[in-house]
């Protein structure tokens, strides 16, 4: 009988050995017109041409023919709101407002913990749908919200870094937590999922307008005492939003500065901070360092003057990629049951 452990795909294979920021970005990239990807219990056992590694199976093991499309580890997000998902592309304004016409109301609905498993459903759906496995996640500011996520990410195996939006101040009263809740319900929730299968929790203070020092502290607090957590934040995401968070911490030197009151109490080696745009008054903003990455979506939700400018290096010279933070993660040669699906390849 056939080995029922053995999965083999065939087809086109795209797939990195390395940084290409560190080595020679033709020797990064490997491309394979014809391969085979061999798994055995759910490990990636073999990669290569098809003519040297299909001498290496049994003969009746059967081969799952992909010519035609491309095989590829699945792609990562480096910084996603799933509470958004029903809000993707409306009319474009500027952010702030934005947020607060559309993103905002939308967000107040999670509160209802049916309405978290549809959404959150639909979205892990949609994540595959488009060959994503790995995602960075911003939920709302209610724990269920969180909840409904992980149980619909646990049963598609997917490898998702997410966390509860941590908000005191400068949001409608209905998404308000205070740095004391914001603590104890990250703190319950990272106890219940963190480690869970695939699932990693990640402290999420929105951005510094959203949350008071105190609570910005209480994060930091959490990261020391939960030193293998990523830390997801918003930082300068365009002239508006700088000037408004400057005039909250005057004392603060730049964006950065006031995140670092954070990072500060925390000291932990991974966050991941989203967009981080050239209008920022100090250099210092885009001078993060390789464990402190800038994420920019590849795509923006509105017109909202967000930037998506191309990923700039750390003064190392390292990529600030925001796959730094769960790299060690998704670099596990690991096949994920329904996520693994081929993708074809689209122009």
């Amino acid at each position: 009988m056939p080995d029922a452990s053995v999965t083999a795909l065939r087809g086109t294979i795209v797939r990195f050995t390395g940084d290409p920021f560190l080595i020679d970005p033709a020797k990064a990239f490997v491309h394979e017109p014809d391969g085979l990807i061999v798994c055995r219990n759910g490990t990636i056992e073999a990669v290569g041409p098809y003519g040297s590694v299909r001498p290496s199976l049994r003969v009746d093991v059967p081969v799952t023919d992909y010519s035609g499309c491309i095989l590829s580890a699945g792609f990562v997000d480096t910084h996603v709101h799933y509470v958004q998902t029903e809000m993707i592309a409306p009319p474009g304004k500027k952010l702030l407002q934005w947020v607060n016409d559309y993103i905002y109301p939308a967000e107040e609905a999670f509160a209802d913990e049916a309405h978290a498993r549809s959404v959150a459903s639909v979205f892990c759906d949609t994540l595959i749908r488009n060959g994503t496995t790995t995602a960075c996640i911003y939920c709302a500011v209610y724990p269920q919200s969180v909840d409904a996520l992980f149980e619909e990410a646990l049963k598609r195996n997917l490898l998702l870094v997410a966390g509860k939006c941590m908000m005191d101040r400068n949001v409608p009263e209905a998404l308000r937590d205070t740095a004391q809740s914001g603590y104890d319900q990250s703190k319950a929730l990272i106890e219940r999922w963190h480690g869970k299968g695939r699932l990693l929790y990640a402290i999420t203070p929105r951005w510094a307008g959203s949350s008071t020092p105190a609570q910005l502290e209480a994060a930091g607090a959490l990261w020391h005492e939960y030193p293998d957590l990523t830390l997801q934040t918003h930082i300068a995401e365009n002239r508006d939003e700088v000037a408004f968070v400057t005039s909250l911490f005057p004392e603060r030197k730049d964006f950065l500065d006031i995140t670092i009151i954070t990072a500060s109490s925390g000291g932990a080696p991974f966050s991941a901070m989203a967009f981080g745009s050239p209008t920022q008054s100090s250099p210092a903003c885009m001078s993060a360092t390789p464990r402190s990455p800038i994420a920019r979506p590849r795509t923006c939700s509105s017109a909202a003057g967000c930037f998506a400018c191309a990923w700039p290096r750390t003064r190392s010279g390292r990529s600030m990629s925001a796959s730094a933070p769960i790299s060690a993660q998704a670099r596990a040669s690991r096949c994920c049951g329904p996520s693994t699906r081929p993708t074809r390849s689209r122009r």
